[in-house]
């Protein structure tokens, strides 16, 4: 197995976090500072693989060392696989997908020089591509090419998979699309894409919650020697990343998510192990495909007859320095596996349909032949239904042209077409419907249930009823505003149509000035008046019982009598009490 690793730059994040890089190459050899500080002396420690590349690299110079032998072996007729491990957020699918130009990851560039060949190629072969896009998320494999909705897909429980003797290992149900150029697949693949499991962490705002597949199948004719006709399968993996809860933060469904990820890459670890014991010559290892459907889907990748080669992708940060070694030491595992591949010859492959088609039929005729030994009726024909249909299935591959190859092709697609459209009007009819209701609640005045409806929080109900609560009273405010404009419209005697903006403020602010200064004289006068009449009050209830010595006008007496006569009887009752109130005043 061939092993590539790619080190991502560090990111904004860990720049941010002050976190420095303690990853460096030289050549093909790469260096690792020890993270903990305890592990090889403190030396660097290094891993040697087929590739290594920094942050520095480009897509195109991945594509050139891994994608092109990928392709060159596939036109020679070998299955071949690339998948793609690493930590969450280490560069995997930035590495196999990209984004668009020159960014392109390695599918796009792989899809594109498989036209690209077949176009320069000669005229005395003919080909076929078939693709083909899955995931396997929570260990169930769902078509990403299904233009269902996810529900609907999960109602069914997903799709199998299934061992052939002669297709071996497959997904049962997934749709092959006929594709006539690079368009074509990159049309397939964003669809897929659209479709896949992503969900954020602390640690990725875009993870993958899910391993995809793309599988093209490349089939080749020779038109003069049709012994020459050859196949291939190339599985391009794109894995999810390997997580801590801890970092990641994960919780609930995120959390259900990153323990079936971990699961099925530590069965993919555990594989991998089992494959370098048996290259190492021991006898008698049991190696545990079918603990994953992961691992199931690539046993033939792994284990079988397939040229494989594995792109690990890690961080240089120190903050993920445990992760980084973890995965180097995984890459360094993988290497020493040991692989020997065939060809696959299109006439090999109908030899072997017509031997197993033979075998089923003398199966079946075994079954159906009378034996001493008593047999459930009911069990007998189940078998036999069972093997007519292997065998129903095997004569239809074996006699299946390219013609009809393209036209179940063509047929997918409408169905796949007509599939979209129906849910797209679904979902316009289900949205018009959610806003007729919801505009009756709002009608209504009902609150609770037009949060229900718009599936919010609870507590976004209160939030709502003040909210309704502030726009009345900003209501009330506003009306007092315009009735407070009218006013001063009426006191200028004129309206905001009549003249410019800016003489009509400058006249604003002259009435407010003039009404300010009204108000403050007004109130200045008022004061003053209040303060002379409490001073007048004051003076006149103070005086004491007894006359002073000199004093006109009797006393208190008289002076009651001439307030009398001259205010009126309120005044004098006030007078009357302020006598009572202070009739025992200590004498000025």
């Amino acid at each position: 197995m061939k092993v590539a690793l790619r080190c991502r730059p560090l990111s904004k994040k860990e720049l941010s976090e002050g976190d420095r890089s303690i990853f460096t190459k030289d050549g093909n050899v790469a260096r690792l500072q020890d993270p903990d500080g305890r592990q090889n002396g403190g030396q660097p420690i290094e891993f040697g693989f087929d590739h290594v590349y920094d942050a520095d690299s480009t897509q195109l110079q991945v594509y050139e060392d891994v994608g092109k032998p990928v392709v060159d072996a596939a036109f020679a007729g070998f299955n071949t696989t690339v998948f793609a491990y690493g930590q969450t957020g280490s560069g995997k699918s930035w590495s196999m997908t990209g984004s668009s130009g020159e960014n392109r990851g390695l599918i796009p560039r792989i899809n594109a020089e498989i036209f690209a060949r077949i176009e320069a190629s000669s005229s005395e072969k003919l080909y076929l591509v078939q693709c083909s896009y899955f995931e396997i998320y929570n260990e169930i494999v769902y078509d990403l090419l299904d233009p269902r909705p996810r529900k609907d897909k999960e109602r069914s429980g997903g799709l199998q998979i299934k061992e052939h003797p002669v297709l071996g290992i497959h997904v049962q149900g997934l749709q092959q699309i006929v594709a006539n150029d690079a368009a074509k697949v990159q049309e397939l693949m964003d669809l897929g894409q659209k479709n896949r499991s992503v969900g954020s962490t602390d640690m990725n705002a875009e993870s993958s919650r899910s391993h995809s597949v793309c599988l093209v199948t490349v089939h080749q004719k020779d038109t003069e020697n049709e012994s020459k006709s050859c196949y291939a399968k190339l599985n391009l993996v794109d894995l999810a990343g390997s997580e801590r809860a801890d970092r990641t933060g994960a919780s609930g469904k995120r959390l259900k998510e990153g323990a079936n990820i971990n699961k099925s890459l530590t069965t993919l670890g555990s594989v991998i192990n089992a494959l370098v014991e048996q290259a190492r010559g021991k006898k008698g290892v049991f190696i545990q495909y079918r603990n994953s459907k992961l691992t199931r889907v690539l046993q033939e990748s792994l284990g079988g007859n397939a040229l494989c080669t594995m792109l690990a992708t890690l961080s240089p940060a120190l903050l993920n320095g445990k992760e980084t070694l973890s995965t180097l030491r995984y890459a360094a595992r993988a290497k020493t596996i040991k692989k020997t591949v065939t060809k696959n010859e299109e006439s090999g492959q109908i030899d072997k349909l017509n031997e197993e088609v033979a075998r089923l039929k003398k199966m079946l005729a075994e079954k159906a032949a009378p034996s001493g030994v008593v047999q459930d009726d009911e069990a007998l024909s189940k078998a036999q239904s069972q093997i007519q249909d292997q065998i129903r299935e095997m004569e239809m591959l074996t006699k299946q042209t390219w013609a009809e190859k393209q036209e179940q092709s063509k047929k997918h697609e409408s169905e796949m077409q007509r599939l979209r459209k129906a849910t797209r009007d679904a979902a316009k009819r289900a949205e018009s419907e959610r806003r007729k209701r919801f505009q009756l609640l709002r009608e209504k005045g009902d609150v609770e249930l037009s949060v229900r409806e718009l599936n919010l929080p609870s507590s976004w109900a209160d939030q709502a009823r003040r909210l309704d609560g502030l726009k009345a009273r900003v209501g009330d405010r506003r009306a007092h505003l315009n009735v407070l404009r009218d006013a001063l419209l009426s006191d200028l005697g004129g309206s905001y149509d009549d003249e410019d903006p800016v003489e009509r403020a400058r006249s604003a602010k002259a009435a407010a000035d003039s009404a300010q200064g009204r108000l403050c004289g007004a109130a200045s006068v008022f004061f003053f008046r209040g303060v002379a009449a409490m001073a007048y009050l004051i003076h006149a209830s103070w005086r004491p019982e007894s006359p002073r010595a000199g004093d006109e006008g009797g006393g208190p007496k008289k002076t009651r009598e001439r307030h009398a006569g001259n205010n009126s009887a309120a005044s004098s009752t006030r007078c009357a009490r302020g006598k009572r109130r202070y009739s025992r005043a200590p004498t000025r």
